[in-house]
C-alpha cells in the first residue's frame, strides 16, 4: 500500500507541469496511506515513502522545508540501513537541492544561521560516504546550509554512481555544478576555482548521462551538463563536449528533440571561433524549436544568436524578450530539474541583455529622456517581473507608477541597475531642475569599475557582519557601497529629503541606512530612507491620523511547537504591542493571539495600523511565508484576505508591522522574500526587519517609532528619528546590528 501511494505520488509530480498543485495532491494521498497502514514497515519501504512524502513536503503549498528536511533525512538514513544505495542518492539530491533554497525561520532574539558559511571541498563526495557524513537528522550542521547542500549533493553523486542510478547522479551534477557557476558569480575572490570545480562535476557525469533511459530526460540532463562546462570557460576542449552534441542528435525523430543538438553544436562552434557555423545551427535551432507547443528554449537561442552576431546584437535580443514574453506566463515557477527559480533562468538573463544592450552607446546621448525613459520603464518591468515570480500563481494587481512629476520636492527616486561589466544609476527628483524643466529621470554615467559579481560580494559581506554585530568588518563594504550607490547622487540629498530605492534583487537584503559616506556619517544620518520593491506595487502613501488612527496591536510570547518547526518563547513582545496601541482611541491589543482573535478585530473596527510582534518567515515563496500565532501558522496569503476586510469598507491597511521577522538569504529570489510579502500583505507600507534583533533594541526603536508617527511624521521621518535616537545613545543599541535591521518597505509618506 505504502510503495504503491509513494510511486504514485513520485509519477504525479514529475508528469504535471504545476509542480506545487501536483505535490498538495501527493501529500492527501500519502497522508491516506500512512492513516492506513498498521504494519511494520521494512526499512527499504519506509525510505521510499520517506523520499516520496520529502518531495512532496518541499514542494507543495501544504509541506514546509522543515517537514521536508525530517523527512529527507530520514529516507536518507532508513535507504543507508536497508543498503538501498539508488534511495539515499534520491534523498540526498533531494536534500541538497532544499538546502539550496535559503529557507529562513525568525525567531527573535537569536542570531540567525550562517547560510553564507564555508562550504567543504567540491570533491567531498568523490569518496563513498565522504560527504554523506556531515548529514544529520536534520539535515543541517553547525556550518550552515550551503555546506549541507554541498556534502548533500556530493553524497547522491557517489551513491547514485555506485548503484546505477544514472538520472540521479546527472540531476545532482547538474544542480552541483549550477551551484558552483553561481558561487563563481557571488563569490569573485574564487572565480577561477567555483568555475573549475563547476566543469569538473559536469564532465565526470556527462557519460553516464548518455545512459539514462528516457530520451527526453536524457536530452535535457546532457545538454544541460555540457552547457554548464562550456559557461564555466574551462575544459571547453574535452572530448566529452563533441560527443555529447552526437548524442543529443541520435535518435531524435523530430524537428523540437532536434533542436538542442543544434544549439550545442552551435556553442562548439562559438568554442572554435567558426562564427559563421554558429549563426547558422542557432538560426537551425530557433526554427526548429519555434515548431514546439511550448517553446521553452527559444529565448535562450536567441541570446546565443545575439553573442554570435555582434552586428545585429539589438535585433536578436529584442526577439528574445519578445519570445519570452510569449511563453513567460506558461513557465512554472521552478525548473523541474535543478529546482532553480525559472526567472533566475529564463527571464534574468534575457533582462539583463536587452538593458546592457539599450544602456551603451559612446555617450553622445548619455541624458537623452526618450531613451531614458524607455529604459527606466524597461528596468521598471524587470523589478515587476522579478516579485511576480515570488506570487507564482497569486495575483497581485499592479498600479500606475508614480511619475517624477508627482515627486514632492526633496525626494529621490534612484534604480540601480546591477549589469555584469558595470553599475548603472537611474534617478528621478521632486521639484523643478535647476533651469525650471520638469521632473524626468536621468542617467548617470556607468561605474565601469565593478559589476554585479563585486557588488554581491560587498552586500554578502556587510550584510552577515552587521547582522552578527560581532566585528566590524561591515564598514569597508559599507564605504565602498555607499560610493558606488549613493554617492552620486548624495548631492541631492540633505535637511528634509527622502531617498526612494528600488532595488536589484541581490540589494533586497542590504542594510541601506549603515551605509557610510567618506566622513564616516551613516546614510541615514543624511535623509529619510524607504525601499519599493517595484513602483507598481507601491505608491508613496500618506501621513497617518496620529491619536484618531486605528491600531491592532498582536503579541505572542509563548514558545510554539509547529510542523513548520519550534519558535522559543519571546520577551518584552506585549510591551512592545501595548505601547503601539497607546494614545489611540481606537486601539486593540491581542495577547498570544490566535487567528480568530486578529480576524474578529480586524473585521470589527476600522485599522490604519496592524503591528505583529510574533516569529515570521519569509523565503521567497510567498504560499510558503507566514507568521506565528498562538498554535498555529497564518500563511501571509491569508493574511492578505484578513487585512482586505478594511477594503471592503473603502478602507486601505496603511501601516504593517512586522517586528519579529527574519528573511531568508541564498539566491536572488530567496533575498525577495520580504519584499514579496509587504507587496503580498496589501499593505501601503510595512515595518520589518532584515535580521533577529534582541528584544530591548526592537523595544526602543518601536516606542520612537509610534512617538514620531503620534507626532504627524512621515513613516520614513519616523524610522529615521528612532534610528538616529539609537545611535545617539552610544551604548551597544547604537550598533548598527540593532537599527539598521529595520527597513521601511512600499509608501514613505
Amino acid at each position: 500500500m505504502l510503495v504503491g501511494a509513494a510511486k504514485e505520488a513520485e509519477a504525479m509530480i514529475a508528469r504535471e507541469a504545476d509542480q506545487v498543485s501536483a505535490a498538495d495532491r501527493a501529500i492527501a494521498i500519502l497522508q491516506a496511506a500512512i492513516g492506513r497502514s498498521t504494519s511494520h514497515l521494512p526499512a527499504a519501504t519506509a525510505a521510499m515513502f520517506c523520499a516520496a512524502a520529502g518531495e512532496a513536503y518541499r514542494l507543495g503549498r501544504g509541506g514546509s522545508p522543515y517537514q521536508a528536511r525530517l523527512l529527507l533525512s530520514d529516507g536518507y538514513r532508513l535507504a543507508v540501513a536497508s543498503q538501498r544505495e539508488d534511495l539515499g542518492a534520491l534523498a540526498a539530491y533531494r536534500l541538497g537541492i532544499l538546502n539550496l533554497g535559503g529557507y529562513a525561520t525568525g525567531a527573535r532574539g537569536l542570531r540567525r544561521a550562517a547560510l553564507r558559511s564555508p562550504v567543504p571541498p567540491a570533491d567531498g563526495g568523490e569518496e563513498q560516504g565522504t560527504g554523506c557524513l556531515l548529514m544529520d537528522r536534520r539535515g543541517t550542521t553547525a556550518p550552515g546550509a550551503a555546506f549541507v547542500s554541498v556534502s548533500a549533493l556530493n553524497c547522491a553523486i557517489s551513491g547514485a554512481r555506485a548503484s546505477g542510478a544514472f538520472e540521479t547522479e546527472a540531476k545532482a551534477s547538474v544542480r552541483l555544478a549550477r551551484y558552483w557557476l553561481d558561487h563563481a558569480r557571488r563569490t569573485p575572490s574564487e572565480l577561477a576555482s567555483s568555475r573549475q570545480n563547476a566543469a569538473r562535476i559536469a564532465l565526470a557525469a556527462l557519460d553516464d548521462a548518455g545512459r539514462v533511459p528516457d530520451r527526453s530526460v536524457r536530452v535535457d540532463l546532457i545538454e544541460r551538463l555540457a552547457e554548464a562546462v562550456i559557461t564555466s570557460g574551462a575544459a571547453t576542449r574535452d572530448l566529452r563536449l563533441d560527443i555529447a552534441a552526437r548524442q543529443l542528435s541520435e535518435g531524435a525523430d523530430n524537428s523540437v528533440q532536434r533542436a538542442p543538438a543544434a544549439a550545442l553544436k552551435a556553442r562548439l562552434a562559438l568554442r572554435d571561433g567558426d562564427g559563421e557555423a554558429a549563426r547558422r545551427l542557432l538560426r537551425q535551432a530557433i526554427f526548429l524549436e519555434s515548431g514546439g507547443s511550448l517553446p521553452l528554449r527559444l529565448p535562450d537561442w536567441y541570446l546565443l544568436l545575439a553573442e554570435a552576431d555582434p552586428d545585429h546584437r539589438s535585433e536578436h535580443l529584442t526577439a528574445a524578450f519578445r519570445a519570452l514574453n510569449s511563453i513567460r506566463s506558461l513557465l512554472p515557477r521552478f525548473d523541474a530539474t535543478t529546482a532553480e527559480s525559472n526567472f533566475t533562468l529564463r527571464v534574468q538573463p534575457v533582462y539583463e541583455a536587452l538593458l546592457a544592450d539599450r544602456l551603451s552607446g559612446d555617450g553622445s546621448n548619455a541624458d537623452d529622456p526618450v531613451r531614458i525613459g524607455e529604459a527606466q520603464a524597461l528596468v521598471e518591468e524587470y523589478r515587476q517581473a522579478e516579485l511576480q515570480s515570488v506570487f507564482g500563481s497569486e495575483c497581485v494587481a499592479g498600479r500606475p507608477p508614480i511619475r517624477p512629476s508627482e515627486l514632492r520636492p526633496h525626494e529621490v527616486l534612484l534604480y540601480p541597475v546591477l549589469l555584469p561589466d558595470r553599475v548603472l544609476l537611474i534617478y528621478a527628483e521632486g521639484g523643478a531642475g535647476p533651469a525650471g524643466e520638469a521632473p524626468r529621470y536621468h542617467l548617470l554615467p556607468a561605474n565601469r569599475s565593478v559589476g554585479r559579481a563585486d557588488v554581491i560580494g560587498l552586500v554578502n559581506k556587510m550584510a552577515d557582519s552587521v547582522s552578527y554585530g560581532s566585528d566590524n568588518s561591515w564598514r569597508a563594504p559599507a564605504r565602498q557601497l555607499y560610493d558606488i550607490l549613493i554617492a552620486p547622487v548624495a548631492d541631492r540629498l540633505g535637511a528634509g529629503s527622502t531617498l526612494v530605492v528600488i532595488p536589484d534583487g541581490p540589494l533586497s537584503t542590504l542594510p541601506f541606512a549603515a551605509l557610510l559616506d567618506a566622513k564616516g556619517k551613516f546614510l541615514i544620518e543624511q535623509t529619510n530612507l524607504g525601499i519599493v520593491p517595484s513602483l507598481a506595487y507601491s505608491q508613496p502613501g500618506s501621513s497617518l491620523h496620529g491619536a484618531k488612527s486605528g491600531v491592532v496591536a498582536a503579541s505572542l510570547e509563548k514558545e510554539v511547537v509547529l510542523p513548520v518547526g519550534r519558535f522559543p518563547a519571546l520577551v518584552g513582545t506585549s510591551e512592545e504591542a501595548r505601547f503601539a496601541v497607546a494614545g489611540h482611541r481606537n486601539g486593540a491589543f491581542i495577547e498570544n493571539f490566535r487567528r480568530a482573535d486578529l480576524e474578529h478585530a480586524l473585521a470589527t473596527r476600522q485599522t490604519d495600523v496592524l503591528h505583529l510582534a510574533t516569529h515570521a518567515s519569509f523565503n521567497g515563496r510567498s504560499d510558503r511565508s507566514y507568521i506565528v500565532a498562538d498554535g498555529e501558522q497564518i500563511p501571509i496569503t491569508d493574511l492578505r484576505g484578513l487585512i482586505a476586510r478594511n477594503q471592503t469598507r473603502g478602507e486601505q491597511l496603511d501601516l504593517l508591522v512586522l517586528s519579529a521577522c527574519e528573511t531568508a538569504v541564498g539566491d536572488d529570489q530567496s533575498n525577495l522574500g520580504l519584499a514579496g510579502a509587504a507587496v503580498q500583505s496589501g499593505a501601503r507600507s510595512v515595518l520589518a526587519s532584515l535580521w533577529q534583533v534582541n528584544d530591548v533594541g526592537t523595544a526602543q526603536l518601536m516606542k520612537g517609532f509610534y512617538t514620531g508617527l503620534s507626532a504627524g511624521k512621515s513613516k520614513s521621518a519616523a524610522l529615521r528619528e528612532a534610528q538616529l535616537a539609537l545611535i545617539r545613545q552610544g551604548d551597544e543599541l547604537a550598533d548598527p546590528s540593532v537599527w539598521a535591521a529595520f527597513i521601511l518597505l512600499g509608501g514613505w509618506r
